[in-house]
């Protein structure tokens, strides 16, 4: 029981460190603003800017271990507001950005959401999230289709289940966890 409740201080702590190193958008000029990346704690993430109808009109793949600042320069997109969306597999931070005639400015704050980490561990399945009472879903099905495990999520701040899947007959299974973001999906083979 001490390793267990251990473990969740860890992960905690983890959760909590990750979480506050979050990118930071400096505005550098009328038209151009600097992300700031050397608090990231991933080493590569994804950059997309999109336009109120949810158009991407940038896209990019970077690496926080080369390239800690990146400036963009939106001179060339038309006035309105924009999402700016950095993210990795576990988490992504969504600012708002609002391009004037002649100025950009940040607009309301920062929007944080953290993906489950899902794993096949040996004969385990580990599912870890942070919820922060929000609630969530987990589900996992057979290859057939079949629902083999469910699980609703209410009221917890972290949310880590180990499943034992070593009963479980051999094949493909796979895994559905459904926050307000979003659903996520990943599957994994019993031999």
């Amino acid at each position: 029981m001490k390793n267990v409740f251990l473990l969740l201080v860890v992960f905690c702590l983890s959760l909590t460190t990750v979480s506050l190193a979050n990118p930071v958008i400096h505005i550098t000029k009328d038209k151009v603003f600097t992300l700031d990346l050397r608090d990231w704690t991933g080493n590569s993430y994804n950059v997309l800017i999109s336009d109120a109808s949810e158009a991407i009109v940038h896209s990019g793949k970077m690496n926080s271990s080369t390239l800690t600042k990146k400036s963009f320069d939106v001179s060339n997109l038309p006035t309105g507001i924009y999402k700016v969306k950095i993210f990795d597999s576990l988490k992504s931070i969504t600012h708002e950005i609002l391009i004037g005639a002649g100025s950009l400015s940040l607009i309301g704050s920062e929007d944080v959401k953290y993906a489950p980490v899902i794993r096949k561990n040996g004969s385990y399945l580990d599912v870890d999230y942070l919820a922060l009472n929000k609630e969530a879903t987990l589900k996992v099905y057979d290859a057939q289709g079949n629902s083999v495990y469910t699980e609703e999520i209410k009221d917890k701040d972290v949310y880590s289940r180990r499943l034992q899947i070593q009963s479980m007959k051999k094949g493909t299974y796979y895994v559905e966890f459904s926050t307000e973001h979003g659903v996520y999906n990943e599957s994994f083979m019993l031999n």
